[in-house]
């Protein structure tokens, strides 16, 4: 049977292209029958299903009262304490999460001023002729939360500028001046200077109801292209950041692209809720974003709406988590959780208290303190003028000391971890 195959290519080839040609009909015949005949295939193709959450929320203060008449420094918020509800899904989810917040995001130009000087013969300055020209400071973006054109954005976007220009998503521009800074948050609000439209806006609500993992989108105005929409997803809570100038707390990390220009912008999840207004990257890495909470810039506006200022009680510590080198230095037993003092701020309210260098802060007023990021959320909820109890350890023996806070100049941006 081998020879004969061999002696006799011709008749295989045929019966080859006729196998071929046989295969072909017979599988556009079960293309049909699959794709026009089953119901169920053909409905999954024409339409998507998309679930319809039901949503219950509870507003802890929504700030309804009419604007009019109103001063500068008042204005209303709208701000979710609270969400249970269930995230949209579906390919749409997005894009109806974009749409729902896109109008209330601002691009914010702003211009600082500076002196040109006049030069005379051999290239030399005068000192005296001079003119004062406002040039191109920087960009950022801001969230609209109030009717009356009240806008959120972060301290650093407009510190120092001279002028400030927000441009709404449908092209109109306006000038804003600034109504309230906090440059330890590193959060602003500017008032629109247009008293005779109302504003579309944006709703915050509280990060916590949020898991890690869920979808967010970052909006904003990345590298002055114009507004921009980016998915990602929530990476992780409570990161720090800390430079020179400000110490940020309790951050809310994503790998959602942010880039410069985008500093003031929202952080939305599924529902087109703000949960977070974009802040800082780690510009030698890709796709380490960071938001500050929105229950966090809910309270700073409050502050600054009702008194012009966020009034902080602060310690006057520079502080570090306690870590097993340091526990072994001070000769802790390992099941001391703690807050190693690094420096004590002089005439600061610690050093009234009688604390000193390398105590071991282990609670406040009962609550325990094992971190300092714990410490620190902790005083958040304190109030300036109060006097807390302190339970320590020091030179192995616990002890208790008695601080009255004070509050935190408004000079001192920043609270050293390290000692």
């Amino acid at each position: 049977m081998i020879d004969k195959i061999r002696k006799n290519p011709h008749g295989s080839a045929a019966i080859t292209v006729i196998c071929g040609i046989a295969g072909v009909f017979i599988g556009a015949f079960l293309v049909f029958i699959i794709v026009y005949c089953s119901p169920s295939i053909k409905i999954s193709m024409e339409k998507e299903e998309v679930e319809t959450p039901q949503t219950t929320t509870e507003t802890s203060d929504n700030f309804t009262q009419q604007n009019k008449g109103k001063s500068d420094s008042e204005f209303s918020i709208n701000y979710n304490s609270k969400s249970n509800a269930v995230m949209p899904k579906g390919s749409s989810a997005v894009a109806d999460a974009v749409a729902k917040v896109a109008p209330a995001v601002v691009n914010i130009d702003t211009t600082m001023t500076t002196r040109v000087y006049s030069t005379h013969g051999f290239g030399f300055i005068d000192p005296f002729d001079y003119q004062v020209q406002e040039i191109p400071r920087g960009m950022g973006t801001g969230i609209i939360v109030s009717s009356d054109g009240i806008v959120l954005t972060n301290n650093h976007v407009v510190s120092g500028a001279k002028s400030i220009k927000v441009t709404l998503s449908d092209k109109s521009q306006h000038s804003a001046q600034i109504i309230g800074t906090d440059p330890v948050s590193d959060l602003a609000i500017l008032r629109i200077a247009n008293k005779e439209r109302s504003f579309p806006t944006a709703s915050l609500t509280n990060s916590e109801s949020m898991r890690i993992g869920d979808w967010v989108v970052a909006l904003g105005n990345p590298l002055g292209v114009g507004q921009t929409a980016t998915l990602g997803i929530l990476s992780a809570r409570n990161r720090t950041l800390s430079d020179s100038n400000v110490d940020l707390r309790n951050l809310l990390q994503t790998d959602a692209a942010i880039n410069p220009g985008n500093s003031g912008g929202p952080l939305i999840n599924l529902k087109g809720e703000v949960i977070g207004i974009n802040t800082a990257i780690i510009r030698s890495a890709q796709g380490i974003g960071f938001a500050i909470p929105a229950e966090t810039a809910y309270t700073v506006m409050k502050e600054l709406r009702d008194h012009g200022r966020v009034s902080r009680p602060y310690l006057g510590i520079a502080m570090a988590d306690l870590n097993q080198p340091a526990r072994n230095y001070l000769g802790l037993d390992k099941n001391i959780q703690g807050v190693i003092v690094g420096q004590v701020l002089p005439n600061g309210p610690a050093s009234k208290g009688g604390l000193k260098s390398n105590d071991v802060i282990v609670s406040i007023n009962g609550t325990e303190t094992p971190t300092a990021s714990e410490l620190q959320s902790f005083m958040r909820s304190l109030k300036v003028g109060s006097t807390v109890t302190i339970k320590l350890w020091r030179d192995g023996t616990e002890k208790e000391v008695s601080v009255k806070l004070e509050e935190q100049p408004s000079s001192l941006f920043r609270q050293f971890r390290e000692p």
